[in-house]
């Protein structure tokens, strides 16, 4: 399962594509996906017939997928004109195929996040919905933007959950968990986020956030796209998920990324075929490549080891002064790092564009850098008046550390 859209533009319509494959060794029969909007995009049509809605989600009936079938529908919706205060707000939409049993003789423990924004309160909820006690416990923690707030291990038997409560503040809430060893699917991760929920004491809340951290949709059936809303965008860029925790990108060991590269003809005539060369970094496993939505039907090769190829036979992409919105695709994959990348590696990756014959477009660049234990913590003591909630970060350090007063009007 994939979805994505080349950007999210306020007050203009936007396109998603919807595509799935059945990579098992059997055929399904009456399969269907339910599409999950973001509260800030609206629904406008589909190139599929919706067959039913419940609030903000869309069920597209898509039949027998026979073994390595694979299929792709559009969903059109527009980005909310309420406020100018969306721009930079992440809007997140999630594609869900069923069915979706990976393995049905798992017995084992499963974790899962809820949460959502109340009037007076961030709620959260942890729990194992499985039919097994974990086997070993569970590490998880809150994030309050870019500060770890909470963090705690605990086993969970069959059917326990543990429940948070925090006070809407305007900042951006996270929930994550580890998941059960040996969960029959890549997914190592569990976590819900929440942007937005009540406002600080400007009247403000806090951007970005959700993109820096892994979204949590390893399982083969479910993906999720995450954008900032835009009121205009550079296009030819390479976009990489997750963006990377503050200045220095950091992402963990042996965490997946997966890649967006936009591209648009800003010539002066139609392009028929577009060409996208990525030379992979070297500290990235080419062998690990999935290759997911894409705006055009496109071939793709692995080149030399380390440079993957798409191509758009007969795109016919007109250029931006004529249609905008029709001058513009994307292509996503997902690729693993090579195992255990050493601490302080730099992952630094970026595409060439070739439009027909022209000279190619060189993509802005990403980078990540490979890290552990690099988010801050917070230490708060409680039920004492004459001590102060402090941050300490980085933690741990090697040469020095910062501490952080949070409300320096007590001292």
């Amino acid at each position: 399962m994939d979805i994505g859209t080349p950007l999210l533009r306020r007050c203009f319509d936007n396109t998603y594509t919807v595509s799935y494959c059945n990579n098992g060794t059997l055929p399904v029969f009456n399969a269907y996906v339910e599409v999950t909007l973001d509260t800030n995009l609206i629904f406008q049509s589909a190139t599929k017939p919706v067959v039913s809605r419940n609030n903000r989600t869309y069920r597209f009936n898509v039949g027998d997928v026979d073994v390595l079938q694979c299929g792709v529908f559009n969903i059109i919706v527009k980005a909310s004109c309420a406020t100018p205060s969306l721009l930079g707000r992440t809007a997140c939409t999630e594609a869900h195929i069923y069915p979706d049993t990976v393995c049905p003789s798992w017995r084992g423990a499963k974790m899962e996040v809820r949460g959502r924004c109340d009037r007076d309160s961030i709620r959260f909820s942890l729990q194992n919905t499985g039919q097994q006690a974990t086997s070993s416990p569970i590490k998880y923690g809150v994030i309050e933007d870019h500060v770890v707030f909470l963090q705690s291990s605990r086993p969970f038997n069959a059917g326990e959950s543990v429940n948070f409560a925090f006070k809407p503040n305007g900042k951006t809430f996270r929930l994550q968990a580890e998941q059960e060893r040996g969960y029959p699917t890549n997914q190592s991760l569990v976590a819900i986020t929440i942007e937005g929920c009540g406002t600080n004491t400007s009247g403000d809340i806090s951007r970005g956030f959700v993109l820096q951290l892994p979204e949590a949709d390893g399982d083969p059936f479910l993906d999720t796209d995450c954008q900032s809303i835009v009121g205009s965008a550079e296009s030819n860029t390479k976009l990489a998920s997750p963006v990377g925790y503050q200045t220095d990108h950091f992402i963990e060991q042996n965490t997946d990324l997966e890649y967006m590269i936009r591209f648009q003809n800003v010539g002066t005539d139609t392009a028929f075929n577009v060409i996208v060369r990525d030379t992979l970094s070297p500290f990235l496993e080419p062998t690990s490549i999935q290759v997911g939505a894409s705006s055009h039907p496109y071939t793709y090769d692995i080149l030399g080891g380390d440079v993957i190829k798409f191509t758009f036979s007969n795109i016919r992409l007109p250029d931006s002064t004529l249609n905008g919105a029709a001058s513009q695709g994307f292509i996503k994959f997902r690729i693993s790092q090579k195992p255990n990348n050493p601490t302080g590696t730099k992952i630094l990756n970026k595409a060439a564009l070739y439009f027909d014959y022209n000279t190619p477009i060189i993509t802005s660049r990403t980078f990540h850098t490979v890290g552990k234990s690099f988010m801050i913590s917070a230490i708060v003591e409680k039920n004492n008046t004459n001590r102060l909630p402090i941050k300490v970060y980085p933690n741990p350090f090697t040469d020095k550390a910062f501490f952080e007063i949070e409300n320096d009007d007590a001292v």
